[in-house]
């Protein structure tokens, strides 16, 4: 038996799927410890695909990321 995957244009989607995707999206990538900035570049893409346009820069990119240092024990 195959599985068909049924495709949707953007329109036929109710507004509070997309919501609720995004919400649940939002918390994998908290989870996961993603920047916050690269957080907003997916809610700005996802939210183009639906046909939703957000004002330019509305995603603050930082000048320079935190670095981890990790340091071996005895080595």
């Amino acid at each position: 038996m195959e599985h068909q995957v049924k495709e949707l244009s953007p329109e036929q989607i109710p507004i509070g799927e997309v919501a609720s995707y995004i919400k649940a999206m939002d918390r994998v990538f908290v989870r996961q410890q993603l920047a916050p900035h690269k957080i907003a570049e997916a809610f700005v893409m996802l939210s183009e695909q639906f046909g939703i346009h957000l004002p330019e820069g509305c995603v603050k990119v930082p000048e320079y990321e935190q670095m981890e240092l990790s340091f071996n024990r005895g080595g």
